[in-house]
């Protein structure tokens, strides 16, 4: 069945009346609820576990926690897990980095897949699908897929062409990205 996405629309507006009663019968009759206040809900419904793509390399929780490094790294994030009862928020020094690899589908040419549905299990999805880590991700395929047209090769190929990095870096004056290109 195609998206239907007047009834979407419908069902997101229709559903937060719903999240108002809930919230006042929270408040009401469940105990220690009594202060408690409804400031904000998103204007639409979200869903934070989407398709995954099945990639030529799909990260694992121990590439997340144990700050796995990869030949094709393309981005740096740092630990920051949110989701499937896991909370790490990104104070631990730690990091991960990001391989272009789980942005390639295993069985199809000319595509790179970002954003949340890159490959991975369940916990590298709950670090990998928020919205900061999705720019490195997108940032990163962004400048391979101008590689490839540039040089006309596929953008499973681009590694042949030039060894691109994005790496994100915290200094006291500076927070953001550079982008570092190195001949191979």
């Amino acid at each position: 069945m195609p998206f239907n996405y007047l009834y979407r629309n419908t069902k997101d507006y229709t559903f937060q009346p719903h999240l108002i009663d809930l919230a006042y019968a929270l408040k009401k009759y469940y105990p220690g609820c009594e202060k408690a206040r409804l400031r904000n809900f998103g204007m639409s419904i979200g869903i934070r576990d989407t398709r995954k793509l099945d990639a030529v390399y799909n990260m694992t929780e121990l590439d997340v926690r144990k700050q796995g490094k990869f030949e094709d790294t393309i981005g740096i994030y740092p630990e920051f897990i949110d989701g499937y009862g896991l909370l790490i928020l990104p104070t631990t020094g730690r990091y991960m980095e990001l391989p272009y690899s789980a942005m390639l589908p295993k069985n199809i040419n000319g595509l790179l897949v970002t954003g949340r549905a890159t490959g991975g299990d369940k916990i590298s999805h709950a670090a990998t699908r928020n919205m900061s880590c999705c720019s490195v991700n997108g940032q990163g395929a962004g400048i391979a897929a101008a590689t490839a047209v540039k040089s006309n090769r596929d953008v499973r190929n681009v590694n042949t062409v030039s060894y691109t990095h994005l790496r994100a870096h915290e200094t006291p004056e500076h927070l953001g990205c550079r982008l570092l290109r190195e001949k191979k």
